[in-house]
């Protein structure tokens, strides 16, 4: 199997808006290791809010001013690249789609997996409603200490 040219297999970042598609630029080396360290809880004090959206968004966050998308707007735009950054295209689609609200994350995972809580369901008991009549094993370890004879 011959390889690729990866520029064919990895797709940049296109965002639609209002109409209008916002390609983002791709994360350069360095600049990656900024993120990384960003996300990982060690964080470049030199690093500041300004640095991470031109890491982010480029040109693209003063097109996005230009055409007077709304901050709440860019701030999702921004959201969306630093998941498609960190975890890749799905999680950058499911942060576009719900913004990262908790709610909504929910109400998309319901809608992708609609029968969750029906194996849910199936585990727990028997469809008879009645208690399961087996026994739990008794606990072998044991929390009493041993007396010093």
């Amino acid at each position: 199997m011959a390889f690729e040219d990866l520029t064919e297999l990895v797709e940049p970042l296109e965002l639609p808006i209002r109409g209008k598609t916002y390609r983002l630029p791709a994360v350069s080396y360095e600049d990656g290791l900024r993120l990384k360290s960003l996300l990982d809880g060690e964080p470049d004090p030199s690093l500041t809010d300004a640095d991470v959206n031109r890491i982010l968004l480029g040109d693209v966050r003063d097109e996005l001013e230009k055409d007077g998308v709304p901050a709440e707007w860019i701030g999702r735009v921004l959201l969306t690249a630093l998941a498609d950054y960190k975890s890749g295209r799905f999680s950058a689609e499911v942060m576009w789609r719900t913004g990262g609200d908790p709610k909504e994350l929910d109400l998309l995972v319901k809608a992708v997996s609609p029968n969750r809580a029906t194996r849910r369901a199936s585990k727990r008991s028997p469809s008879t409603g009645e208690a399961s009549t087996t026994k739990r094993p008794a606990s072998t370890s044991s929390t009493k200490t041993s007396r010093k004879k």
